[in-house]
């Protein structure tokens, strides 16, 4: 399995599952994720982490 490298100025997805969002307070969440509450991600922002991390999908599986 390799392994991408990612910028410091960019939580990567296993730090994003280590973080309990649901206790962080608003402000320092959307500052980490560097983005801006009242606009959110720039246009390029978005096209960068589409290609990033994919699409925020979830799979349905049988069952």
């Amino acid at each position: 399995m390799s392994h991408r490298s990612l910028p410091n100025s960019v939580v990567s997805p296993d730090a994003l599952d280590a973080t309990h969002w649901h206790t962080v307070e608003a402000d320092k969440a959307v500052r980490s994720l560097e983005s801006d509450r009242a606009n959110g991600l720039t246009s390029q922002q978005v096209a960068e982490r589409l290609q990033r991390y994919g699409t925020n999908e979830l799979v349905e599986t049988g069952g």
